[in-house]
């Protein structure tokens, strides 16, 4: 099609949208956009594309026949219809574009594993997997407080052995179930916490934001099937650091990077971190 014509042969909705589209076709999900990560699901911007671009080019065109061709002068007529293609065409996009704004903020400012100070013990309150600690130099974990008391894990002769107990012994205490907020219509903020029981002082956090999806993005679901995962910033670990994801091939912090980071076991100081 040959833009400059159909500018002048009443065909100018048509046109603007054709380079809307023609300019969506290198978008990934999500994307970077002025320094701002947007997101926003595959299955919105197919649709954003293929349905909600034709359509709107088809109400702009009615507009602009029944009312905007007969506005003077001429450089009013350009600039409201400008204003519709551009306020229409950034409509889907103005929630998620303002959270991601809030998004890039936060995970740059809070998100992440930070370490404050580390410690040696022989166990800590909050962890219930006692062969899985038992492999880092832990002597017992203990959890949960029930009519029963605390469950309190040790390894005897390789098989697990749980009692009871009245109260914690453990001074230190990984704290996370409990640290989820939602701090934005679209934001959610969860922390995984280090604690001296003694003290109160925090001995380290894990901060990641769960970012959920904005209106169109709901919209299109309802519309067709599609991927319905949360978007997740902050956890992102180094290269080798972490644990790795094969999900979506790349490292992330976990809490027990936390608990390693922050308690070194007694038993085992060279343990691997």
């Amino acid at each position: 099609m040959n833009l400059s014509r159909a500018c002048h042969s009443g065909r100018q909705p048509f046109a603007f949208t054709l380079l809307l589209l023609l300019a969506t076709d290198a978008m990934a999900v999500p994307m970077d956009l002025f320094g701002t990560t947007v997101y926003m699901t595959s299955l919105g911007v197919f649709l954003y594309k293929y349905l909600y671009l034709p359509l709107m080019a088809v109400l702009l065109a009615l507009l602009y026949r029944l009312l905007l061709r007969r506005v003077r002068p001429t450089a009013m007529k350009w600039s409201l219809l400008a204003m519709l293609v551009v306020g229409l065409a950034l409509l889907p996009w103005w929630d998620v574009y303002r959270t991601g704004s809030q998004v890039t903020e936060l995970c740059r400012n809070e998100g992440g594993l930070h370490v404050y100070r580390t410690v040696e013990a022989d166990g800590f309150y909050g962890g219930s997997s006692i062969k899985y600690w038992a492999k880092y130099g832990f002597q017992y974990v203990e959890s949960g407080k029930t009519k029963n008391g605390v469950s309190h894990w040790t390894l005897i002769d390789g098989e697990e052995h749980h009692e009871y107990l009245p109260q914690p012994t453990a001074r230190y205490q990984w704290k996370g179930k409990e640290n989820h907020v939602r701090i934005a219509p679209l934001i959610e903020r969860s922390s995984s916490h280090v604690i001296d029981r003694q003290s109160g002082g925090e001995l380290g956090t894990l901060v990641w934001f769960t970012i959920g999806k904005g209106w169109f993005d709901r919209l299109a679901m309802t519309m067709l099937p599609g991927e319905a995962n949360p978007w997740i910033c902050g956890w992102d670990a180094p290269p080798g650091k972490g644990q790795y994801w094969e999900a979506k091939k790349k490292w992330v912090y976990s809490s027990d990077d936390l608990i390693k980071g922050t308690i070194q076991p007694l038993s085992h100081k060279d343990s691997d971190r």
